[in-house]
């Protein structure tokens, strides 16, 4: 027997990066088919974009976003893109810088997202979402602007502030006692300039590590990366090979009272460090849903760890009331048509057009899910698609 859930009107959306334009375009052009009385879009900056709209005068700190001045895309134009809506001059762009996406953005707003049905609500921080009488919605948010602050009530809510907010630094023995003047996370660096004639040390090895390494190669005095494993576990090949970085294994220990050094796993003992830059990618972060945070809470959507959600089915539609959709959850994925994916069912279970599983059927999906991604070794890969 199907869930089906009953056909709502008041929806809210938060964030108004990639993924909640995604959902923005999705429930407008749903009208062909049902109508909306209220939709409501939340970002807390004065424009839409989210993560990719760069600030080089932000300052150190968890609101910052993640772009750099020189950073590109690690996906192909033709490939990156929405559904219908190329990037400009995409024939002559293969990786596209951040100020291009950006300007992408905001022109696939421009064109698909109908101010005339939705409100798009900027300067509003969410700061509550909390489900009433187990009837309706309520989201309280603060305009960061005039500081007034608004409770408003819907049917469902759609949650689109991405997982690129919380940085995540490992704890290892001796960090505690480095200069934190010192350190920083991925998410706070702007440019390589800052480094100049500097021994940098990256900890970890993806895209941002590999991305801000290179970048660092002209400024820096030495730079050191290192891995999240022993360097005999590394497949040394042409395109990770580079004279101007020296790779090392896991890190064992800091101690910056010896010397600002560090020693690897494999024994690597280095010294007079300037900086270290931590590319260990981030948490999820779902402040503004408190309420559903309790571990021990067995609808809780995030743990202590912070490291993967909880009581999803599909990877976004919560179990216990699946009037709540939290979109762009997982890694690995290709982030515009994913997200364009995701919110085209989303739109049609709260239109009536789609109808879900039982509870039941939902969380044996998500139990054979969960015990296919264990017997691989890692529960928490669970959000990496493919």
């Amino acid at each position: 027997m199907a869930l089906k859930i009953p056909k709502f009107k008041r929806i809210a959306i938060v964030g108004a990066g990639p993924f909640g334009l995604a959902a923005a375009r999705a429930l407008s052009e749903e009208s062909k088919f049902y109508k909306f009385d209220k939709i409501t879009l939340y970002e807390k900056t004065s424009k839409v974009g989210g993560l990719w709209n760069y600030n080089k005068d932000e300052k150190k700190g968890d609101d910052v976003s993640p772009m750099y001045e020189f950073l590109e895309t690690n996906i192909l134009c033709e490939i990156m893109r929405y559904n219908n809506h190329p990037f400009a001059n995409e024939n002559e762009i293969t990786f596209p810088p951040r100020e291009h996406v950006a300007n992408y953005l905001k022109s696939y707003a421009d064109k698909y997202i109908n101010t005339d049905n939705i409100t798009m609500s900027f300067n509003s921080k969410v700061e509550s979402v909390v489900k009433k009488n187990h009837l309706e919605w309520e989201v309280v948010s603060t305009n960061l602007l005039t500081g007034v602050v608004s409770t408003e009530l819907f049917d469902a809510v759609v949650i689109a502030n991405g997982h690129f907010e919380k940085p995540y630094i490992p704890k290892v023995n001796g960090l505690d006692n480095w200069d934190s003047d010192c350190i920083i996370h991925a998410k706070n660096f702007k440019n390589a300039d800052d480094y100049k004639n500097k021994a940098v040390l990256i900890v970890g090895d993806s895209s941002s590590g590999v991305d801000i390494s290179t970048q660092l190669i002209t400024t820096a005095k030495i730079i050191y990366v290192s891995y999240n494993c022993s360097l005999s576990e590394v497949e040394t090949t042409k395109s990770n090979e580079n004279k101007f970085i020296k790779r090392l294994g896991k890190i064992i220990k800091y101690d910056y009272n010896d010397g600002r050094s560090i020693i690897t796993v494999d024994g690597d003992n280095i010294k007079d460090i300037d900086n270290i830059i931590f590319c260990t990618g981030y948490l999820y972060h779902l402040p503004f849903l408190n309420l559903y945070n309790k571990p021990d809470d067995p609808y809780h959507l995030l743990d202590s760890n912070c490291d993967r959600v909880y009581n999803l089915y599909k990877q976004f539609i919560y179990i216990p009331d699946p009037t709540l959709f939290l979109l762009g959850l997982p890694m690995n994925v290709i982030p515009f048509s994913f997200g364009e994916s995701q919110s085209a069912i989303m739109v049609r279970l709260l239109s009536g057009r789609l109808s879900l599983p039982t509870k039941k059927e939902m969380y044996q999906d998500l139990a054979n899910e969960e015990k296919k991604h264990a017997e691989m070794g890692n529960i928490v890969k669970i959000y990496n698609c493919g």
